[in-house]
């Protein structure tokens, strides 16, 4: 007996191209841990990055003043050179 259309759910696809991310392996890894075929992974990764990218207006803020300052100002909060920009809850 064949199912067909089992769709993922939207936390999985979310959870599965997280995966993706934090691992940087290959599809099948993926898709082996997510009892899903390579190309609907494929498919998942690339739709829930477009998403991510999507709402990356909304919610990331790029410096647009002085770089050299913003750079020099994060080497003293935490001392890594060429930083204009970090990741805060």
């Amino acid at each position: 007996m064949f199912f067909r259309n089992l769709a993922l759910a939207p936390m999985n696809q979310v959870l599965l191209t997280l995966r993706f991310y934090a691992l940087g392996t290959m599809l099948i890894s993926v898709a082996d841990m997510f009892g899903v075929n390579v190309s609907s992974t494929s498919r998942t990764i690339k739709n829930i990055s477009y998403a991510i990218a999507g709402l990356s207006g909304s919610f990331l803020k790029i410096p647009t003043n002085d770089l050299v300052e913003t750079k020099m100002n994060m080497f003293k909060i935490a001392r890594f050179p060429l930083v204009f920009g970090a990741i805060d809850k």
